[in-house]
């Protein structure tokens, strides 16, 4: 699943080169509480999933680190960063469920540098 195929940084589109027995499912918003809804109205709908990966994050406010200062963040900014990156795997998770091969199917859940404690050196980023 992804919101854009071109939504990286460099805005180039390198998901649809991924080989093998791959599902691009696009503008899918993991943000968004319909997105079971969205889902079931996919290709994707009723297809055993052997691996569900949860890959799914933004960094608050873009790129511009001026609004991520304590002093600067804003509540909106924060929501935005929280529906994404924390409801947005579960939403994601809970609408697939049913689809999960079992026995044996799996669940991972992907998170970066930005969000991680033991590798936290870029600091006073909270969005």
């Amino acid at each position: 699943l992804v919101r854009s195929k071109a939504g990286s940084r460099s805005g180039v589109d390198h998901i649809s080169e991924a080989t093998g027995d791959v599902t691009i499912v696009e503008g899918i918003d993991v943000a968004k509480d319909n997105v079971g809804e969205a889902l079931k109205a996919s290709v994707l709908d009723g297809v055993a999933i052997d691996c569900l990966i949860n890959n799914s994050g933004i960094y608050g406010g873009g790129m511009d680190s001026g609004i991520q200062a304590l002093d600067k963040i804003t509540m909106d900014t924060m929501r935005e960063t929280f529906e994404v990156n924390t409801l947005g795997p579960l939403r994601i998770t809970q609408a697939l469920m049913g689809q999960i091969a079992s026995p044996g199917g799996k669940v991972v859940v992907i998170s970066t540098g930005i969000g991680s404690i033991g590798d936290n050196g870029s600091g006073g980023m909270y969005a």
